[in-house]
């Protein structure tokens, strides 16, 4: 490695006659002046990297000192209980909301749904309000169907994966 950065060096010394075109730069003396610069440059690069390494190890010893910093039980305790907490209240009203909306809203839909499929009984089968009643009955049974999927039965955290099916009968 150091062969490596002696003829990096050495390269950039001596890059203005490799060009063939010495350019001017900040150094004003002649590069025979530069070589010293250079080597002590090249036999720094050792230390650097030590320094480097002694920054990493700082770094590593305060991580574990800060790692290692003595908890407090009682707190860590509290955390604990604070999140047992929350999760029982969430799941209390997911509960909640599964109750409400399976006693509620779905009867309330099978209702509407029924409705719907008795009057597409006695409209007339080629009428505009058989077609638009057509449409919304299969809308309110897709709904249905939807919230079934979404709501698990609240008693046993199942979901209905059939539908009840719909056979019209003609008279």
């Amino acid at each position: 490695m150091l062969a490596i950065l002696a003829l990096l060096d050495l390269t950039l010394v001596a890059s203005p006659w490799l060009t063939g075109t010495p350019t001017r730069s900040s150094w004003s003396g002649p590069p025979r002046q530069a070589i010293p610069y250079a080597i002590v440059g090249v036999l720094l690069v050792p230390l650097l990297w030590y320094g480097f390494g002694v920054l990493a190890a700082a770094q590593g010893a305060v991580t574990r000192w800060l790692l290692d910093w003595p908890a407090d039980g009682a707190a860590l305790r509290e955390v604990t209980r604070s999140r047992a907490r929350l999760v029982n209240a969430y799941e209390a009203e997911r509960r909640r909301i599964e109750r409400d909306v399976h006693d509620g809203a779905q009867p309330r839909l099978t209702s509407l749904t029924l409705q719907l499929g008795l009057a597409r009984l006695d409209v007339p089968e080629g009428s505009p309000a058989a077609r638009r009643l057509a449409v919304a009955h299969d809308q309110a049974k897709d709904l249905m169907i939807m919230l079934r999927q979404i709501v698990p039965n609240p008693g046993t955290g199942l979901t209905c994966t059939r539908p009840v099916s719909w056979n019209r009968t003609s008279s």
